[in-house]
């Protein structure tokens, strides 16, 4: 790419943190007719991914402290969408799994996020399939390391 042409284009990390911006408003707001923000709908799409998360797992997976996570899982307690039960391993655990009303409101969330990712690349002629989404999260994983993606990876 020539140097004039390179300068007049915004850098990937702008562009992403672009697109991640965009992505939360619009996410955000398919989310509230469900009365749930982003990340009380991460909580439980990781728990429809993997149950029996503790906190501090869950806290780690969406990116927030573990008070605010338990803050999190609070409110979807009190709206019959996770439970908790003690660790039989560890007393001071109490692992969050889905209750059915969680289920069927994660699975009218995804929907509602599928229209949103669909708008978003339908565009540029794209679909969202898995081979995007890992190329994207390879990424992340290379920045999270500090380090060069592996070329097994």
């Amino acid at each position: 790419m020539s140097e004039p042409e390179s300068k007049n284009r915004p850098r990937l990390a702008y562009a992403v943190a672009f697109l991640e911006r965009s992505l939360r408003r619009a996410l955000s707001e398919a989310l509230r007719q469900f009365e749930l923000s982003l990340t009380q709908y991460t909580v439980l799409s990781l728990l429809g991914m993997q149950e029996n998360l503790s906190n501090a797992q869950l806290a780690r997976r969406a990116y927030v402290t573990p008070q605010a996570m338990s803050e999190i899982v609070r409110y979807l307690e009190a709206r019959k969408l996770v439970v908790r039960k003690q660790s039989p391993d560890h007393a001071r655990i109490h692992p969050a799994r889905l209750t059915a009303k969680g289920r069927s409101t994660l699975d009218k969330c995804d929907a509602a996020v599928d229209k949103v990712e669909a708008r978003m690349v339908e565009d540029a002629g794209l679909h969202v399939d898995g081979d995007l989404v890992q190329v994207l999260m390879s990424y992340a994983r290379v920045l999270d390391r500090g380090g060069r993606a592996q070329a097994t990876q």
